[in-house]
């Protein structure tokens, strides 16, 4: 059993935390969230400002430390 924290952007926002409870709900979560990094991938690329773009790589950067909890725990 584990928890994932998703999202801490801001301090109006809370954190989502997305709990796992077997390894078939963590490949789902898994696929969500490589499809959410595909996303922000392209949203970075289609940026111009210099603050917008450090807010989509913050993103990134959690959602790829997600990704790696995911693995650790289907492969674990």
């Amino acid at each position: 059993m584990g928890s994932i924290r998703e999202n801490e952007t801001t301090k109006e926002n809370k954190m989502k935390i997305t709990k796992v409870t077997n390894k078939t709900q963590a490949k789902l979560e898994l696929f969500k969230t490589d499809r959410r990094i595909e996303q922000k991938i392209e949203q970075h690329v289609n940026e111009l400002g210099k603050h917008n773009t450090d807010i989509v790589e913050r993103e990134l950067e959690m959602l790829w430390a997600k990704k790696s909890i995911l693995l650790s725990y289907i492969n674990g």
